[in-house]
């Protein structure tokens, strides 16, 4: 999810990549903790804060993949 949404920022705004970076990681949290949130409401599924913390992890990991490939890049 981070490193489609960080591409996606990166070809809609033209903003320095730090703050796409910044804006993607808080969009990501948003989403992640949304999706467990909805989890917790409607009782469907197993509400856990730590999925939504990995997810957040991992959609970093991509997030900082993109940064390195676009410093390289230049």
């Amino acid at each position: 999810m981070g490193i489609i949404l960080q591409l996606l920022a990166m070809y809609y705004f033209s903003l320095a990549a730090a703050t796409t970076a910044v804006l993607v990681f808080f969009m990501v949290a948003l989403i992640s903790y949304g999706f467990e949130l909805i989890s917790l409401v409607t009782k469907k599924g197993k509400y856990d804060l730590y999925d939504a913390v990995a997810s957040t992890a991992g959609a970093t990991l991509g997030i900082v993949f993109i940064l390195i490939l676009q410093y390289y890049k230049r």
